[in-house]
């Protein structure tokens, strides 16, 4: 139920008092009005009444280089997808929009996120259906 290896992290999430929690590594820069997006998006995926996981896409940078359900069919079958990634130059205009981040992910100044190292630890993001999404979809 906790991350093991994180006791920082354990201790915060026990500490929670609020119906939702939002982790993401340091290092991530989440999308432009996230907060926003993801107070529409999660009433609408009844996320409160079930165990369900928000997963956030993450892409990473040629520069610089969870525990998750059982199965891929499971983790797709309860996840909303939320953009999240990482720049290629350490200083880079931030993307405003999705429609911004896909021209960035053309341009290849954009990477998805350690796909190619982990595939198992990334493929149920989906991020070809992350591309073409234009509303939050379970």
């Amino acid at each position: 139920q906790f991350f093991p290896v994180n006791y920082l992290r354990n201790v915060a999430l026990n500490q929670v008092r609020t119906p939702y929690v939002y982790l993401s590594d340091i290092d991530f820069l989440p999308m432009f009005g996230l907060y926003e997006y993801l107070k529409k998006a999660a009433p609408m995926m009844d996320l409160k009444e079930q165990k369900k996981a928000l997963i956030a896409p993450a892409f990473e940078t040629q520069r610089y280089r969870l525990t998750y359900p059982k199965s891929k069919s499971e983790l797709l079958s309860l996840a909303l997808i939320v953009p999240a990634f990482e720049t290629q130059r350490y200083r880079l205009t931030y993307p405003k929009s999705k429609s911004e981040l896909l021209s960035m992910l053309h341009m290849g100044s954009l990477f998805t996120f350690r796909f190619h190292v982990w595939p198992q630890g990334h493929s149920p993001t989906n991020f070809d259906k992350w591309r073409t999404a234009t509303t939050p979809y379970t």
